[in-house]
């Protein structure tokens, strides 16, 4: 077989895994996807039933500022039930320039929404939500929540250029996502 060919094989095994695969298989192969550039079958994962496929989608459809998937996010922004999803699609808004659907929230009572809300402005280069995460950085605010806005408050003194870092609590995992999904790629390169 040519190189070619093995990899559409590869290619076509993991769209199958997203699809049929066990969550954990399917959150792996939703990074390989956005690896691969294949943010259609990211947006796709939108409309999953498990709310982690669709968070992790939104977000690394952000990640790529893939402009075609903004309606679909307008989408399930406005209609998803699932907190953890309208805040991971609130950052991915701002990350496509969708300012005017995020603005009304730097002033929601959730803390964790305003903060949200706050990020996705800093990514679009919008620095209106300062004075809310420099609030948040105070020491009795949740551990995490404390964090994530430290981290967004270095945006404000320079605009992001890429978003690929992980926060601390996640580098370990993003150690394994990445060391997991070598070993399966090599595995479709194998004769």
């Amino acid at each position: 077989q040519t190189l070619i060919e093995r990899n559409k094989e590869a290619h076509d095994q993991i769209r199958k895994s997203f699809i049929m695969g066990s969550l954990k298989q399917r959150l792996t192969m939703a990074h390989l996807l956005y690896e691969f550039g294949d943010h259609d079958w990211l947006i796709e994962g939108l409309h999953d039933e498990h709310t982690l496929i669709q968070s992790l989608c939104a977000w690394l459809l952000g990640e790529a500022r893939y402009k075609p998937a903004t309606e679909q996010l307008i989408d399930l922004f406005q209609t998803t039930q699932s907190r953890d999803v309208f805040h991971t699609t609130i950052v991915a808004l701002g990350k496509l320039g969708e300012v005017e659907y995020i603005t009304p929230y730097l002033e929601n009572d959730n803390e964790h929404t305003r903060v949200c809300a706050a990020a996705g402005l800093a990514y679009a280069g919008d620095f209106t939500g300062k004075d809310i995460i420099m609030h948040t950085t105070r020491l009795n605010a949740p551990t995490a929540l404390r964090r994530g806005a430290l981290k967004v408050l270095s945006y404000f003194e320079e605009p992001p250029t890429s978003t690929r870092s992980y926060p601390q609590s996640n580098r370990q995992y993003a150690v394994d996502t990445h060391e997991e999904l070598a070993r399966i790629l090599l595995s479709f390169l194998e004769p």
